[in-house]
């Protein structure tokens, strides 16, 4: 059975009954509209990333969220998908379809349905005042974006103006000594994260260790962060850079909210 019956026989069905229509095809590019839902899917066979390659990628633009783009990679469990015969293709592109339809649409409608625009909302102010309940609730949902709270980015942004240390290891040990008074932050963002960014290079290190009680329920599996981001990312001509500066940015899947508060001490 050949790709395009493959995708013709197995895929457009599910597809078609879920509001979708044939976009633009090419030499290994099916794309699938629903211009109801403000979504597109694109399907690349012998693509990964930029990359031409003996893979499959699955690309997904969510107009109505103001055209997030993402892969089906992105997603915990899922990875790059390669093959090296047509047995293997046939097998990992129907694996592709089905998560498609069971994991990624799902995600997606999650992301519509709780993307609150407003922090102050009658709903959003209960589940503040209940920590446990809050983390429980977004932590047991899959990609379930959330909104920062105002007075917890208050009481973080004091505790980073208090800390002045030299070196990745002391600032470690200030978030240490402040543990109790973040794990309700991190319940509610997701895990706390410190990124060395001199020269806003990658890199990403849980100050909790994996291996804490309390990681479990700080360490939603959704893909947003509270990021501290050490260096100065603005590297603006003339800016010195030989200082450590602290910012934390609040940020989740959709980008919707983003909140920023800098520390900085000289070295």
């Amino acid at each position: 059975m050949n790709l395009k019956r493959i995708i013709e026989t197995e895929l457009e069905p599910t597809l078609f009954s879920l509001g979708y229509r044939r976009g633009n095809w090419g030499q290994g590019w099916y794309q699938y509209k629903n211009d109801e839902a403000g979504i597109d899917i694109e399907y690349h066979v012998a693509r990964v990333g930029q990359q031409f390659t003996r893979g499959i990628e699955v690309d997904f633009v969510a107009y109505g969220l103001g055209r997030k783009w993402f892969s089906l990679s992105d997603f915990p469990g899922e990875s790059p998908i390669y093959y090296d015969t047509q047995a293997e293709l046939d097998h990992k592109l129907r694996h592709a379809f089905d998560a498609t339809v069971n994991i990624v649409l799902p995600y997606i409608q999650d992301m519509k349905k709780y993307a609150v625009p407003d922090p102050c909302s009658e709903d959003y102010q209960a589940l503040a005042n209940c920590p446990m309940q809050r983390a429980e609730r977004f932590s047991s949902q899959y990609h379930i974006p959330m909104i920062p709270e105002r007075t917890t980015l208050i009481q973080l942004n004091s505790i980073l103006k208090s800390i002045r240390p030299t070196n990745l290891s002391e600032l470690r040990d200030s978030f240490r000594a402040n543990y109790e008074t973040l794990i309700n932050m991190a319940a509610f963002y997701g895990t706390l994260f410190v990124k060395k960014a001199p020269r806003f290079c990658w890199g990403w290190a849980p100050l909790i260790p994996p291996d804490d009680p309390i990681y479990p329920l700080i360490a939603p599996k959704t893909e947003r962060f509270v990021i501290l981001e050490i260096g100065d990312p603005d590297i603006t001509p003339g800016i010195r850079i030989d200082a450590l500066s602290f910012s934390v940015r609040v940020w989740n899947y959709m980008e919707i909210k983003r909140y920023q508060f800098t520390s900085v001490a000289l070295m």
